[in-house]
């Protein structure tokens, strides 16, 4: 992550300053270690099988989002960018 935070930065004109080169790798580290920590934590109380209905409700849940939003580049939905033109055929 650190090269590309550098690859950002140009000559002309300076996205991302050292200290945030230096220390944005380094958080997002701890987030994964505490997503991980509250991950086993939580599976550990609630049983695998609900755990697992959670991760998928949001799994899910994002898709619908991401399926019905509309991409401000192309300013189509973003379902059809996923899906090839023929299988939106033979669904239709």
């Amino acid at each position: 992550m650190s090269l590309w935070l550098k690859s950002e930065n140009t000559k002309t004109h300076t996205k991302w300053s050292v200290e945030l080169i230096n220390v944005l790798p380094t958080f997002i580290s701890l987030l994964t270690a505490l997503s991980s920590w509250i991950g086993t934590t939580l599976a550990g109380q609630w049983g695998v099988v609900k755990f697992m209905s959670f991760g998928l409700t949001c799994a899910i849940f994002s898709e619908i989002v991401l399926t019905i939003w509309v991409s401000p580049s192309r300013r189509v939905p973003l379902l059809t960018s996923l899906v090839s033109s023929s299988s939106i055929r033979t669904l239709t």
